[in-house]
């Protein structure tokens, strides 16, 4: 009896043994194929990215997903991916790619519903599905979400700035001043002043932005509108 029980205790334990083995694994194929994923994204803010390298990069981070289902990361690059696609891409083309990066950001919020950055990007997607002027609820909730859970983080205050202001006539009151109260956030951080000041001068808002900011945030010093507040 004992000679049984303990055969059958050891069978258990190297199945056991077996089985952590392979989720580690997949675990760690699918870290390999995300790396390269997030690699291609990573030249792609030095050197223009190509459709080709674009499905490479899909190929790649469809893999990692592949053999690991439930890591968020994946679906955040994956849809970072799409971006880029629908950046490439003009026209319906460019929508349904815009469409997919959003339903894979949900999918990356579903399995990490805090992280700030998604909803940053999904704040984004949604302002450009709907450029024409039309009305979201998705708008509000997404904007609510990012300040929710990242009211400080730069992505979200770059993303709350550009959106804010692009559709400022959907806002209400209480929503213009979230979204002045994130330019001047913005244009004081350090790691987000430049990305943002240089995307206002290219839409002809720097000027107004930083006044706003200064209004909202009259103690912050906000050295990069210096030259507009003289």
């Amino acid at each position: 009896m004992n000679t049984a029980f303990q055969v059958g205790w050891r069978a258990c334990v190297a199945a056991s043994a077996l089985l952590v083995i392979y989720f580690a694994f997949q675990q760690g194929i699918a870290s390999l194929y995300a790396l390269a994923a997030e690699k291609e994204l990573l030249a792609w803010n030095h050197t223009p990215a190509s459709m080709p390298a674009v499905e490479e990069a899909h190929v790649a981070i469809q893999r990692a997903i592949d053999h690991n289902p439930d890591h968020p990361q994946y679906y955040f690059l994956a849809a970072r991916i799409w971006q880029w696609q629908a950046f490439l891409s003009t026209g319906q083309e460019a929508d349904q790619a815009l469409t997919t990066a959003k339903a894979t950001y949900l999918e990356s919020a579903q399995r990490r519903p805090m992280w700030p950055d998604t909803w940053a990007e999904l704040l984004k997607i949604e302002a450009q599905l709907h450029r024409d002027g039309q009305e979201s609820t998705e708008l509000g909730e997404y904007l609510i979400k990012a300040e929710q859970y990242g009211p400080y983080t730069p992505a979200v205050n770059i993303a709350i700035s550009q959106v804010g202001l692009a559709k400022w006539k959907l806002w209400n009151s209480e929503q213009k001043w979230l979204v002045i109260e994130h330019l001047a956030r913005g244009l004081y951080g350090k790691n987000s002043r430049h990305t943002l000041a240089e995307y206002l001068k290219s839409t002809d808002q720097f000027n107004l932005a930083c006044v706003l900011a200064s209004r909202r945030e009259p103690k912050l010093e906000i050295n990069i509108c210096n030259s507009v507040l003289k």
